[in-house]
């Protein structure tokens, strides 16, 4: 993995853990996409933990 897209998996990280702290969570695993580096991350929030768990990333295409 490239050093940008490896910023760019920290960045939707950062921003998925951001918006989990302001929005209700959803049970079970989630997909996000990140444009732009054909990445796709498998990630799961837990609540009570506070926690945002990247379970796999898959190189799209």
């Amino acid at each position: 993995m490239s050093s940008e897209a490896f910023e760019a998996l920290q960045q939707a990280l950062a921003r998925l853990a951001e918006r989990s702290r302001s929005q209700d969570s959803v049970a079970g695993p989630a997909r996000h996409r990140v444009e732009g580096h054909d990445l796709e991350l498998l990630y799961e929030k837990d609540p009570r933990a506070s926690t945002l768990t990247l379970l796999a990333v898959t190189r799209l295409g």
